[in-house]
C-alpha cells in the first residue's frame, strides 16, 4: 500500500507489528509473575517456591522473602 495514495496505508502496516510487540510483553509479565526474592541488600536470591524462599530467609534474620508483583 502507498501512504501517499491512502491515508490509512501507514495505521493498517504499522498495526500488526504493534500487537505482536503487546503480545510479546504481555508474555513476558505473565512468566514474571510469581516469584520470590529475598530483601536483604545485596542479595539476589529468588526462586518460585514458598518452600525455598522461607529457608532462604533463616539466613537473613532481619530481612524476609517477599512476593514479587
Amino acid at each position: 500500500m502507498d501512504p501517499l495514495n491512502n491515508p490509512n496505508a501507514f495505521a493498517v502496516s504499522t498495526l500488526p507489528i504493534l500487537l505482536v510487540i503487546l503480545l510479546v510483553v504481555l508474555v513476558f509479565n505473565l512468566l514474571d509473575k510469581g516469584w520470590w526474592k529475598c530483601s536483604a541488600p545485596g542479595c539476589d536470591f529468588r526462586t518460585r517456591s514458598e518452600e525455598e524462599a522461607l529457608g532462604h530467609q533463616a539466613k537473613h534474620a532481619q530481612h524476609k522473602a517477599v512476593l514479587e508483583d
